[in-house]
C-alpha cells in the first residue's frame, strides 16, 4: 500500500530544505564539539603520560641516587667498623702487656703480711736484746758496785753501739732480701 501525497509546495519544499540545513548545522556543530573535545581528552591524557613519565624518571633518578647514598654509608660504615676493631685489638694488647708487667712486678715483691711478719720478728728480737743488756748491766753494777759506775758506763755504751750494730745489720739483711725479690 502506497500511499499518494499531494506534490510538495515551494514553500514546503523551502521548509523542509530548511529544516535539513538546520539539522545538519547542529549535527556539524555537535561533531565540531565532540571533535574539540576528543582533542582535549587526547592532550590531557598526552599531559598525563607526560607526567606519569617525567614523575617515573624521577622516581627512579631518586632511588639511584638513595642507592649511591646508603652505599656510601655503608662503605663508611665498614671502615668505620674496622678502625674500631683495630683500635680495639691495640688497645687490648697495650692492656695484656701492662697486666703482664703487673704481673711480673706483683710476682718479685712481697706480700704484706709477710714484710709486717718480718719487721715484728725483727722488733721481738730487738727487745730481747734490749731485756739481755738490761739483765747484764744490772749484773755488772751489783757485781762490780760503785767504784766501777766509770767502766760500767762505758761498757753500756759499748754494749748498746753493739746492739745498735746488730740491729742495723738485721734491717739491712732485710732491705738486700726485699731488692733481691724486687728483682
Amino acid at each position: 500500500m502506497t500511499v499518494e501525497h499531494e506534490p510538495l509546495t515551494s514553500r514546503e519544499n523551502g521548509l523542509i530544505a530548511l529544516t535539513r540545513e538546520i539539522i545538519e548545522t547542529k549535527l556539524d556543530e555537535r561533531d565540531r564539539r565532540y571533535d574539540e573535545r576528543d582533542k582535549r581528552y587526547e592532550e590531557r591524557d598526552r599531559r598525563y603520560d607526560q607526567q606519569f613519565k617525567s614523575a617515573e624518571v624521577a622516581v627512579n633518578a631518586a632511588l639511584a641516587a638513595q642507592q649511591k647514598l646508603t652505599d656510601a654509608a655503608f662503605a663508611a660504615s665498614e671502615k668505620a667498623i674496622t678502625k674500631a676493631e683495630e683500635a680495639q685489638k691495640s688497645y687490648n694488647q697495650t692492656h695484656n702487656d701492662l697486666s703482664r708487667k703487673l704481673d711480673e712486678q706483683n710476682k718479685a715483691t712481697m706480700p704484706r703480711q709477710e714484710v709486717e711478719s718480718r719487721f715484728n720478728s725483727e722488733a721481738e728480737r730487738l727487745e730481747e736484746v734490749k731485756n739481755k743488756v738490761s739483765e747484764l748491766e744490772k749484773y755488772r753494777s751489783a757485781s762490780l758496785g760503785s767504784a766501777s759506775a766509770h767502766e760500767k758506763g762505758q761498757a753500756t755504751v759499748a754494749l748498746w753501739i753493739g746492739v745498735a750494730l746488730s740491729v742495723i745489720l738485721g734491717l739491712a739483711s732485710l732491705v738486700v732480701q726485699l731488692a733481691k725479690l724486687h728483682q
